[in-house]
């Protein structure tokens, strides 16, 4: 069954009108001056492993799962974690 996550993993910035995808890819130059190229560093590292023959990138993180998808399309890592690699350690709801 092909998601909305797998339909635009390759191409996230193409469910921003033009305004906002400016705005986006300013904001996304920023953080790589002030972070020393962090995000282009990384996903130097990630793509290496997801190159390497019986490897993969897993993201697990303590946000709830749709945030942390919606972070995966906006910082452009949909092709490194493909859905069925992404973990989300926080448990929502009531404990009974």
């Amino acid at each position: 069954m092909v998601t909305r996550f797998d339909l635009t993993r390759l191409d996230s910035l193409g469910l921003l009108d033009p305004e906002n995808r400016e705005k986006w890819h300013r904001v996304r130059q920023d953080i790589e001056i002030l972070t020393d190229q962090w995000l282009t560093e990384s996903m130097k590292c990630l793509q290496l492993i997801a190159s390497r023959p019986n490897c993969v990138n897993v993201l697990v993180t303590t946000t709830q799962l749709v945030p942390a998808l919606a972070k995966v399309l906006l910082y452009g890592l949909g092709s490194i974690f493909p859905i069925e690699n992404i973990y989300s350690a926080t448990k929502v709801g009531k404990l009974h």
